[in-house]
């Protein structure tokens, strides 16, 4: 009976420990972005150095941190790991193959909605990164399948849009030439999962 209870405490303590590490960090992000989110027009000048930029890089995201944990513990020990925006990606980041599709996908103004809050997908976690030379250093947008959400970088400044459905579907088009690196969970009957939700 004493075993029981002591496994149980480890059980409770460790799944506590999960809650702690995950939930914290996701009402942290909550109540810091309890201000109205920016109006879709703050994204114009991302947007338009975006369609004008002579070359757009990809970089593919790590697996994802809860639903993945183990995958991404060992890919994140990789030394070709990049950060961008706090989150890991694979480097060096390679040229985009369909270009004028990730344009239309994010450029286009009809392509974004306000941030319409947290969703309940285990947080932001972009599955790409897509990056371009802007008139003040290097401009990044992430994209994240399971939020169905972007988050724009420029000089430590972010806006976070949602993406309608039109142009999530473009940019899973866009970019499934670029799901080259990341490894595919394998599920119970062995067959592997695709990363583009």
């Amino acid at each position: 009976m004493k075993k029981v209870l002591i496994i149980a405490a480890v059980v409770l303590a460790a799944g506590a420990a999960v809650l702690v590490g995950v939930v914290g960090p996701m009402l942290r992000e909550i109540i810091a972005g309890a201000s109205a989110p920016p109006p879709v027009s703050a994204a114009a000048t991302f947007q338009s150095t975006l369609g004008g930029a002579s070359t757009l890089r990809v970089y593919e995201g790590l697996p994802h941190p809860l639903f993945e944990r183990e995958l991404m513990q060992r890919e994140e020990a990789r030394l070709d790991v990049v950060r961008l925006g706090g989150f890991p990606f694979y480097s060096p980041a390679i040229p985009a193959r369909l270009p004028d599709e990730l344009r239309t996908g994010l450029a286009d103004p009809a392509s974004l909605r306000p941030f319409g809050g947290e969703k309940l997908c285990g947080g932001f976690h972009p599955d790409y990164a897509v990056a371009w030379p802007g008139p003040k250093g290097e401009q990044t947008v992430l994209i994240c399948f399971g939020c169905k959400e972007i988050q724009w970088l420029e000089e430590g400044r972010m806006l976070r849009y949602d993406l309608t459905p039109e142009a999530l579907a473009v940019l899973k088009r866009a970019l499934a030439p670029h799901a080259v690196q990341r490894p595919r969970p394998v599920h119970k009957q062995g067959t592997a999962e695709s990363p583009l939700g």
